[in-house]
């Protein structure tokens, strides 16, 4: 695995870099990112070009065997541009332009600065690329949050609309323009959805239309890239859970997979669900995390020491080929002058510092040891669409929707694919579609025939329910009442947990949970946020109310539909209950391969291995199947590894034995 650092060496004197390469090489680190902020360095003013300085960089570089990813510096226009030409940043809804000074503020759609961008881009191939040690490019950084509603985007997103829809009459069933007379009986007419609450169908062309314009602004850079000679491969820097741009799309045109990986954003499991995601962008490619902060985001939290090697060890059990820390200095200046990095302000190590050191040894060691592929019995249908259109009833949103079932397999050390609602199920034999509310017809044929086959499919709450436009179906919900063998009869919005036996307008809403009786041997359990009440046609109860109005009444099922079965949570459960399900899933997917995995551990099964890692302050115990041997880090000693504070192992287990929680 490589180990790599954000440089920024516009950041500090020529002088500098000669020992910050030297402490490079001393503590392992054999690549840099470089320039994705250089854009006024590198040409400052029209066409007035100097690369002189990076002539002289990349050679240390080259001697010292230390490669590059060489980034497009899009995101941050120069101040000679912006003044020029304002009409390349972004407008608000108000009709207000970005000023300058910060990154992001460029609109997306606009042809002049694309030209621009271009322009710079096949001017650094040709500059820079030719160096041997060129090992990646990366466009732009971090895209999104510069939606713009300038007139070159409205015209641009009319002509999609005319191309999408075809005719008005098509436009005004899909945006349901029957509703509060939003009908439009001229193109003229169709504009970006400025008002703060347009219509669902609306908000959805809007989301759809920003998300393939930045798809299709990155894409006018490979293309400038491949013309001036580039034969390195491009990525990008994506960003896990991030909403606004559908990566199914953005991930075609790159040849791997980029993210950034900051532990403070997400819950441990939520950050094994988003390297999950990542590595499926690609169908499974080995991938790299571009920003692995080296503390928190801000300056408000310090990782202890050790953590950010057992970080790093999380990143390659879930199939990352390449750890980039952020940042190499701490800058003195600029809006994350506090975000400290591995050396200090005069460019002397940190304590951190010594930490790659160690990690750089370990994955030496480990490189003798023959990793197999991640191959997941289970997967999660992701979709950006649905994550655009189901705020109305996921009172935490659709991230934290999927991590709850995943979080359940986390709990159970059993590893994931993600896939998109058309791709290939065939290859998984439990299929998790919580959050889908949103799908096509194809998609709902394609989960059919899944189940069909013998597949089982775990649906949760208000799933396949609408079409494509944003709309709900005109059908029994779910829209495939004979596969689950039942119908949603009521449903209501309980985020407040309202007891909806209280007569409101006589007395203030109580605020409850209602009490939920598992089946089959499930635990009882509470519901919270949107609730559902099922109407049983073959089905078999794992849920039912044991209060409320809907007392006795089921909210999940299960139900045997030719080869397969179809399991459906009309509520959310708590995280006992939900592990208890999902394991209720997994024995009917006929997938024994749970292991009890404490709070705090990491269990990442690949083939016969397990990889553990500890997220904690703590020594923990787990406990694995008979017959294994740890080849890497804590020992197996009587059926177990004591994994120490910040610890891992890497365990062979024996090639029959399951464990089952």
């Amino acid at each position: 695995m490589h180990l790599a650092v954000a440089y920024y060496p516009e950041h500090c004197d020529e002088s500098r870099w000669a020992r910050d390469i030297a402490l490079m090489v001393e503590h392992g680190i054999d690549t840099v990112r470089i320039l994705e902020f250089a854009w006024s360095r590198m040409e400052r003013g029209d066409a007035r070009w100097d690369f002189s300085w990076l002539h002289r960089l990349l050679a240390q570089l080259v001697d010292a065997n230390i490669g590059v990813v060489l980034c497009t510096p899009s995101a941050a226009p120069p101040a000679w541009l912006t003044k020029t030409h304002p009409e390349c940043l972004c407008m608000d809804r108000q009709g207000h332009r970005a000023a300058h000074g910060h990154r992001r503020h460029y609109c997306p759609t606009s042809q002049l600065y694309r030209d621009y961008c271009t322009r710079i881009a096949g001017k650094m191939q040709q500059e820079l690329g030719g160096y041997p040690n060129i090992r990646a490019w990366h466009i732009d950084n971090e895209f999104g949050w510069n939606l713009c509603f300038c007139p070159e985007c409205d015209t641009a997103f009319r002509a999609t609309m005319q191309q999408k829809y075809g005719t008005l009459e098509g436009l005004n069933a899909a945006w349901g323009g029957a509703f509060w007379s939003t009908d439009a009986w001229d193109w003229q007419e169709v504009e970006l959805p400025r008002v703060g609450q347009p219509t669902p169908g609306a908000e959805l062309a809007l989301r759809q239309f920003y998300s393939d314009t930045i798809t299709a602004f990155m894409s006018t850079q490979i293309h400038a890239l491949r013309a001036a000679g580039c034969t390195a491969p491009i990525s990008t820097n994506m960003m896990g859970d991030f909403n606004e741009i559908d990566y199914w799309k953005m991930a075609e045109p790159l040849d791997f997979v980029g993210w950034d990986n900051y532990f403070d954003i997400y819950t441990l499991a939520g950050n094994s669900l988003a390297h999950h995601l990542m590595r499926s962008l690609k169908g499974g490619k080995a991938y790299w995390t571009f920003e692995n902060g080296v503390n928190s985001v801000g300056p408000w939290l310090q990782t202890p020491p050790g953590y950010n090697i057992v970080h790093a060890l999380s990143a390659l059990a879930h199939g990352e080929e390449g750890h980039t820390f952020f940042r190499w200095d701490s800058c003195p200046f600029g809006q994350e002058q506090d975000l400290q990095g591995l050396v200090d302000w005069a460019g002397m190590p940190r304590a951190k510092l010594t930490e790659v050191k160690a990690l750089r040894n370990i994955l030496d060691d480990l490189a003798q040891i023959d990793l197999p592929p991640l191959q997941p019995k289970v997967a999660i249908v992701y979709s950006w669409q649905n994550y655009w259109t189901t705020s109305s009833y996921l009172e935490q949103g659709y991230w934290t929707e999927l991590e709850a079932y995943y979080q359940a397999l986390f709990d159970l050390g059993i590893a994931c694919d993600c896939v998109s609602p058309a791709g290939d199920f065939s290859r998984y034999d439990l299929l998790l579609t919580p959050g889908l509310c949103l799908v096509r017809d194809e998609e709902l044929a394609n989960l059919r025939s899944y189940v069909a086959d013998g597949g089982v499919l775990l649906s949760g709450r208000k799933t396949l329910t609408k079409d494509p436009h944003n709309n709900y179906r005109r059908a029994a919900h779910p829209a495939l009442p004979d596969v689950f063998g039942m119908r949603v009869v009521e449903s209501q919005d309980n985020s407040e947990s309202n007891d909806i036996t209280t007569r409101s307008f006589l007395q203030p809403m109580t605020k409850r949970q209602f009490a939920l009786t598992g089946h089959d041997g499930l635990p009882d359990s509470t519901s919270s946020g949107w609730v559902e009440v099922l109407e049983l046609a073959g089905a078999r109860p794992l849920y039912t109310y044991a209060d409320g109005l809907f007392a006795e009444r089921p909210v999940a099922s299960a139900h045997a539909f030719r080869s397969g079965w179809a399991l459906y949570l009309g509520t959310m459960l708590d995280r006992p209950a939900m592990r208890a399900l999902l394991g209720q899933a997994l024995r009917l997917a006929k997938i024994d391969e749970a292991v009890a995995v404490p709070q705090g551990v990491q269990l990442v099964r690949r083939g016969d291995l397990y990889l553990l890692t500890n997220h904690t302050g703590d020594p923990v115990t787990v406990s694995l199947p008979g017959g294994a041997v740890a080849l890497a880090g804590a020992p197996f000693v009587a059926e177990s590894v004591t994994l120490p504070p910040y610890g891992f192992s890497i365990v062979r287990g024996h090639p029959a034995a399951n464990a089952t929680r």
